[in-house]
């Protein structure tokens, strides 16, 4: 909790001191490169999870829309043995620099160490945040569709865009 903690206060610092030119709401597409943390609903980060992947944000002209897909692989303490490619689609809605949405995300397992592992069915992808100029702040909850917010996975990113 800690870990989520400070990562969640250093972003709102970062997109505090960022400049917020109403512009930049407007770009069509957004590419951004960001890293976080995940762990289950019980906040234990036991083992540690972090995770590093890049978001696509395409803004729907004249419409409150945009279509996010992202890739990210998790990986567990720094093991490069073992990770999973968590690749993921959603949709959110802007509210100036806020957005909420959801979506799809398939998780594949990756690595010398993966064999014996199988591919997620598919995952619902929660997630809300702040988007300022050059910064993306994310907090998501991937969970089953069966049974839905029974087993949960938390987790936030920050992102820094082009």
């Amino acid at each position: 909790m800690k870990k989520v903690s400070c990562l969640i206060f250093c972003g709102l610092i970062i997109f505090a001191i960022s400049s917020q030119n109403s512009q930049a709401m407007v770009k069509p597409v957004s590419f951004y490169i960001n890293g976080g943390v995940i762990t289950d609903d019980s906040f234990s980060f036991d083992p540690f999870q972090w995770t590093a992947g890049a978001i696509i944000d395409i803004s729907i002209p004249a419409s409150p829309i945009m279509i996010s897909p992202e890739c990210h692989i998790i990986v567990t303490n720094f093991d490069f043995n073992f990770f999973t490619l968590a690749p993921a689609v959603l949709v959110n809605f802007k509210f100036s620099s806020l957005f909420v949405g959801a979506g799809i995300t398939k998780w594949w397992p990756l690595g010398s160490e993966a064999e014996g592992f199988e591919a997620s069915d598919f995952l619902l992808k929660i997630n809300a945040g702040l988007k300022g100029v050059g910064v993306r702040l994310t907090a998501f909850l991937i969970t089953e569709f069966d049974p839905l917010f029974k087993y949960n996975t938390i987790g936030a990113t920050l992102g820094f865009g082009f």
